[in-house]
C-alpha cells in the first residue's frame, strides 16, 4: 500500500530549503536543482509542488515575511507612538531570529536583480512603512518630523540588522543600547510639535 504524503508538509519543507540556501549562499544559488538536492529529492518532486523557480521563491519569501509581520504585530501589540516604534525596531533587530534577519538581507540584496524578490520586498516595505507612519502620526502631526522619524527608524533598523552579521561585537545588548540611546530621544515629543510642519 502506498504511503500517504503530507503535501502541506512537503511544501513547507521545500520553502525551508529555499530559505536555508538563500541565507547561506544568496538567492542566485536557489535553483530547482539545488532545492531538490537539499531535500534529497528529484527536480520533478519540486516542480510537482511549484511550477517554476519564481513560484517557489515567491512562496518561500512570502511565508517568511508573513511570519515576520505576525511576529512584529504580536510584539508591538497595542502599544502606541514612541513605545510602538521602539518595539517595532527592537522586534526587527533584536528579537527576530537570526534566520529572519539574514533572509531579509538576502531579499534586499537579491531584489536588485530579481523581479520576484523585488515584488516581495515591495509588499513587505508597504507593511513596514505603514506601521512606521501610523505610529509616527501618533507622536506628531508635523509632516517633516514624521518624515525624520521614519527615515531614522529605517536607517537604524537596516544598519543594525547588517551589523548584527558583520561584527560579533554588535550583540543584542549593544543593539538594544543603541536603539534606546538614539531613538528614545528622537521619539520624545518636544513642546509645540503636535501640529504643523
Amino acid at each position: 500500500m502506498p504511503r500517504e504524503i503530507d503535501h502541506a508538509a512537503r511544501r513547507e519543507a521545500l520553502c525551508d530549503a529555499v530559505v536555508e540556501i538563500a541565507c547561506r549562499e544568496g538567492f542566485p544559488a536557489v535553483t530547482i536543482r539545488a532545492v531538490a538536492a537539499a531535500m534529497t529529492a528529484s527536480t520533478t518532486t519540486v516542480t510537482h509542488y511549484f511550477r517554476s523557480r519564481d513560484e517557489l521563491v515567491s512562496a518561500a519569501v512570502r511565508r517568511e515575511l508573513d511570519r515576520f509581520q505576525g511576529f512584529v504585530a504580536a510584539d508591538v501589540g497595542d502599544r502606541r507612538g514612541a513605545d510602538a516604534l521602539l518595539a517595532l525596531v527592537e522586534a526587527a533587530v533584536v528579537r527576530a531570529p537570526a534566520r529572519t534577519r539574514n533572509l531579509w538581507l538576502s531579499v534586499i540584496e537579491g531584489a536588485r536583480r530579481d523581479p520576484v524578490l523585488a515584488g516581495e520586498l515591495a509588499v513587505f516595505n508597504r507593511f513596514w512603512d505603514e506601521r512606521i507612519a501610523r505610529h509616527s502620526a501618533e507622536l506628531t502631526r508635523g509632516r517633516r518630523r514624521r518624515a525624520a522619524i521614519a527615515d531614522t527608524v529605517d536607517v537604524v533598523t537596516s544598519g543594525l540588522v547588517s551589523l548584527s552579521f558583520e561584527d560579533a561585537e554588535w550583540d543584542e545588548d549593544r543593539r538594544r543600547a543603541l536603539i534606546a540611546g538614539l531613538l528614545r530621544p528622537l521619539l520624545r515629543t518636544p513642546a509645540g510639535t503636535g501640529a504643523g510642519g
